[in-house]
């Protein structure tokens, strides 16, 4: 481009130093080289969490740009109450995920300072190329005003030279001055032709920054039409010019033979003259023929300087490819981020649910306690009862009593009010005397009847526990609670309840119900209230599950709760006192998919100690969000890490020896050949194209300068199918040779993909 603006047909002569000034012209473009040079120092290496894997050992420890010099994070914690592995690894995530996005918003910051230094380095560069195309176009008009003057100089001394051959040479110097005018008019044209196709570009290269090379390709075409046409056209003006001198010297030497009597001498003087003419003439044709090799080796050095503005840009388009790969992933990495926080809070609700849940099912095992110890109670009193009938039957067995016709037993309040004992904290006993006499009944638990005689004036002695309210209130609760569930009680469906301990007491005995009818009465009602309440509760929960199983498939798994049947007793023997059967709603335990599972419920203990045990295992066995989003997430390649430039020569350097060893191998495995990514692939997963673009466009390539185009040429010649197949497949063992076939494939692909973007 520079050697089309710098070449003029008016340097032709008179211009001693005219190379030097050329020299001069050029000397700004290595400020262009300074100020396009990339950085040595390669852009900071990515979190190894970003693309979920450890970090190595030779990145050492790596800290945030933005941590605090005691080492704690500047975020504040999260504060939930009840530490426990989940929470911890929530934390720890959250805590990464804070990390990780102060890195992505480093990197971008990183990246938006490089395009901006790139756009600032391209206007400098269209800068510097303006300033110099507005000097060299200077310098032009200067070489043609010396140029002129020169010629005007020579034409003067060859008039008056030449004063005596005016005449007979005017014709020649018109029809040589118009040659040089047209010569002139040719050459201006052909400048501007090529200031305005410059122009062309220029604008072009501004608005379509992604045709620069097919434009840089059109333009060295251009420029070697160009020399090419000059050549041929020097090559025509020296014929026409010698065939023009030929025709002079024809006509002067028939001139000389008309007159070759009288201007012998002035033949031989013009002869001279012509000789002289000629010498000047080969002189100046020399002084073009060097200003052209000068300029040859200018527009070499152009063309070496565009070669190398191709290879700015290429790294220009490498960088921003890998901004464009960082900004899509740290985009993913916040969206992931989102669906994270959003399943960590609807998890945190459901604990909170269990927790509740926990805290009813405690409250509930107290009253159940409480109702456990005043049955305890109400036991021994049945049983200090049952003990003072026996001895009083004893004490009116022996006592003989005299009557009209036989002995009878009879008894007094003393003998009975002996008898009576109290318990701490129980209700006492009380005897009252019934004169009248009743009919014959089944013997009630807890009183003593006087058997019937022939006297007349016998009495009834009963022994009667009272209850207290709070004591009938208990009662009432428990006999609602002893009531089975028809929907849930095998018993109550014609079956067996096997989970269900046999006693002797059982809750509805006739004794208990004539012993207080109006207790019984009273709670009718509410235990009809009650059942009907436990019967929608459990409609309830069986229509929020259907609902949760529905859209398990899309969301995670979360435990709901279960309405299952707990049967608990109080005490030992084999004839338990106390029994009871409740429906309390637990948490579900985990899916069969996890391997831990809850610890058995010890019969004996509380249900508080229960829920310590085995919470902590049911939380362990739930799935955390981070597993079921790793699971669900597609795989993607791992995008190729940043090199050290020892490790890329080191890799160049072993793959060139292991070519050169391919050749002398009789048998061949997968190790031996030099893919060409880093490091050592054992699959054909680990090459696909956008390693083999990191290899191949590595700044450390050891490629001898050459254009990328043709560094990228050789490669697919060493893997071309044809050559690759015929002289290195059929070496490769049998059990590898499916997969190296595979890999060849891939590589060609990867590299024939590469030629339309260089």
């Amino acid at each position: 481009m520079s050697f089309k603006s710098d070449f003029h047909p008016d340097s032709v002569g008179g211009n001693k130093d005219l190379g030097e000034n050329q020299a001069d012209r050029f000397s700004i473009f290595s400020e262009m080289t300074t100020m396009t040079t990339p950085p040595a120092t390669p852009p900071p290496r990515f979190h190894p969490s970003f693309f979920g894997s450890q970090q190595t050992a030779s990145s050492g420890p790596w800290t945030p740009p933005n941590a605090r010099l005691d080492g704690k994070s500047q975020f504040p914690p999260t504060v939930i109450s009840g530490q426990s592995p989940f929470v911890s690894q929530y934390i720890a995530n959250r805590e990464a995920l804070a990390r990780e996005r102060e890195e992505l918003d480093h990197q971008k910051g990183y990246w938006q300072q490089e395009r901006e230094r790139a756009e600032d380095e391209r206007k400098a560069r269209e800068r510097i190329e303006w300033e110099n195309l507005a000097r060299v176009k200077q310098e032009m008009e200067r070489d043609r005003e010396r140029l002129e003057r020169d010629r005007f100089q020579w034409e003067r001394e060859r008039a008056a030279e030449e004063n005596q051959q005016l005449e007979r040479n005017r014709a020649v110097q018109e029809r040589a001055r118009k040659e040089l005018d047209q010569g002139h008019e040719m050459l201006r044209r052909q400048r501007l032709e090529w200031e305005t196709e410059k122009n062309k570009v220029l604008v072009g290269k501004k608005s379509h920054q992604q045709f620069e090379h097919e434009r840089l390709e059109q333009e060295k075409s251009a420029l070697e039409s160009g020399w090419e046409k000059l050549k041929s056209e020097r090559s025509a003006w020296e014929l026409e010019r010698s065939e023009k001198d030929r025709e002079a010297d024809r006509e002067r030497e028939r001139a000389r033979k008309r007159k070759e009597t009288e201007d012998w001498n002035r033949a031989e003087e013009d002869r001279l003259k012509r000789e002289r003419d000629d010498a000047e003439v080969q002189r100046r044709l020399d002084e073009i023929r060097q200003e052209a090799e000068k300029l040859t080796v200018k527009a070499k050095e152009v063309d070496q300087r565009r070669l190398e503005a191709e290879q700015r840009h290429t790294d220009a388009a490498l960088l921003q490819e890998k901004l464009a790969v960082v900004e899509n992933a740290m985009r993913g990495k916040e969206e992931e981020l989102r669906q994270r926080e959003a399943r960590i809070n609807k998890a945190e609700g459901s604990l909170k649910k269990q927790d509740e849940l926990w805290k009813l099912l405690e409250s509930l095992d107290a009253s159940e306690l409480e109702a456990n110890r005043l049955a305890d109670s109400f036991r021994q009193q049945k049983q200090i009862v049952q003990q003072l009938e026996w001895e009083r039957g004893q004490f009116e067995a022996e006592k003989p009593a005299v009557g009209p016709n036989l002995i009878t037993a009879t008894t007094s309040e003393e003998s009975v009010e002996g008898k009576e004992t109290h318990t701490s904290g129980k209700p006492p006993i009380k005897l009252t005397t019934e004169p009248k006499n009743e009919p014959f009944t089944e013997p009630k638990a807890g009183s003593i009847d006087e058997p019937k005689t022939k006297l007349g004036g016998k009495r009834k002695v009963t022994i009667e526990v009272v209850e207290d309210e709070e004591e009938a209130i208990l009662r009432g609760r428990r006999d609602i609670q002893r009531q089975p569930d028809p929907e849930f009680d095998p018993k109550a469906k014609g079956g067996v309840d096997f989970g269900r301990p046999v006693t002797g007491n059982q809750p509805t005995r006739p004794d208990d119900i004539r012993k207080n009818p109006t207790a019984s009465n009273r709670n009718h009602h509410p235990r009809q209230a009650q059942q009907e309440a436990f019967r929608q509760r459990e409609e309830e929960i069986r229509r929020q599950r259907q609902e949760k199983e529905k859209a398990a498939s899309s969301s995670l798994p979360v435990p709901q709760p279960n309405p299952i049947r707990v049967t608990r007793s109080t005490g030992s023997g084999a004839q338990a006192p106390y029994s009871e059967t409740q429906r309390f709603q637990y948490p579900a335990p985990p899916p069969r998919s996890f391997s831990a599972s809850p610890a058995p419920y010890v019969r004996g203990t509380s249900q508080s100690s229960h829920y310590a045990r085995t919470r902590p295992q049911a939380r362990d066995s739930l799935p955390t969000p981070l597993f079921d989003e790793n699971r669900a997430r597609p795989e993607t390649p791992p995008q190729p890490r940043v090199r050290s430039k020892g490790e890329a020569v080191a890799t160049f350097k072993r793959n060139e020896r292991m070519w050169k060893e391919l050749s002398t191998m009789n048998s061949l495995r997968w190790v031996d050949f030099p893919w060409p990514v880093f490091g050592r692939p054992s699959t054909p997963d680990e090459i696909y194209p956008l390693v083999i673009k990191e290899y191949v466009s590595s700044p450390y390539h050891p490629h001898g300068g050459r254009p990328f185009r043709e560094h990228v040429l050789e490669y697919i010649r060493r893997w071309n199918h044809d050559r690759f197949g015929s002289k290195f497949l059929n070496k490769v063992v049998e059990d590898d040779r499916e997969r190296v076939q595979e890999a060849a494939d891939t590589v060609m692909k990867g590299l024939v993909g590469l030629l339309p973007k260089v």
